[in-house]
Formats: C-alpha cells, sequence, structure tokens
C-alpha cells in the first residue's frame, strides 16, 4: 500500500521541561533527546498511530526556538505534515516559488526534513518530514 500524506506531529515549544504546566506528565511520557546542533532538547510524545506531539527546549537561549519563546512565549511552534517523498515535496514547492526554509536536511527522529517560512502559510511554521514506511 502506498504511503500518503499525513499529519505527523505539532510541535510545542517550552522555556523548559519543569516550568511548563504539563511538567510531570511531559516528563514521565515523553522521550527526550539532544539535538546539540539546533541547540535543543527535543521530547516526542506519541499518543498512537501516527500523531504525535514535540516539545521543543532550547538550551540556554540559543537559536530559533529562544527567539521565539522571546518574541511569542510558549505555545504552538509548529505543525509538521509526512510526505512520500520529502525530496520532492521540497522541489515542487521551491520550483513554484514558496518560501521554502534551508534545504532537506536529516531531523530530530533521523528522517529528512525541511520548513516552509510562516509568511507563505498565513502566520504557521509548516514542517514537511519523510512519511515513515510501513
Amino acid at each position: 500500500m502506498p504511503v500518503k500524506n499525513y499529519v505527523d506531529h505539532i510541535a510545542w515549544a517550552l522555556r523548559g521541561k519543569d516550568k511548563h504546566s504539563l511538567g510531570a506528565f511531559v516528563n514521565e511520557h515523553t522521550k527526550w533527546t539532544r539535538d546539540e546542533k539546533r541547540r535543543l532538547e527535543i521530547g516526542f510524545f506519541r499518543a498512537g498511530g501516527n500523531g504525535a506531539v514535540e516539545f521543543l527546549v532550547p538550551q540556554e537561549g540559543e537559536g530559533t526556538v529562544s527567539r521565539f519563546l522571546e518574541k511569542r512565549g510558549p505555545g504552538f511552534h509548529h505543525v509538521c505534515i509526512a510526505v512520500p517523498d520529502v525530496y520532492e515535496a521540497f522541489h515542487t514547492l521551491s520550483s513554484a516559488g514558496v518560501e521554502v526554509i534551508g534545504e532537506p536536511e536529516l531531523g530530530a527522529e533521523g528522517r529528512p526534513v525541511f520548513f516552509v517560512h510562516p509568511r507563505e502559510t498565513g502566520g504557521i511554521l509548516l514542517e514537511f518530514i519523510q512519511a515513515e514506511e510501513d
């Protein structure tokens, strides 16, 4: 069966794992990793099926998530759509003049990702990720 597009996750920016009202729940039910390149702690809470919540906690006030938190405070950061071929999606969008941020690169889960600038989506940061095989 061919892979179809689906919502892979939504992301939530936090100032710290213990400083959020969901702190105890987040820490108990979330698998955490460190992304040294992006200076983030990243946690995934998978609720079953393909959907997940990704928690983004910046390290020591650096990077794009820190700037996001300074400007907007904790909360919704982006939505991620899984596609069968992330490179094809990137080429299609960038060729059409859509403002993408960078090129596809490996994300926190080891799958290639890229982002579409919020100016293109009514203010929402949109991430595309390579869909998992069945």
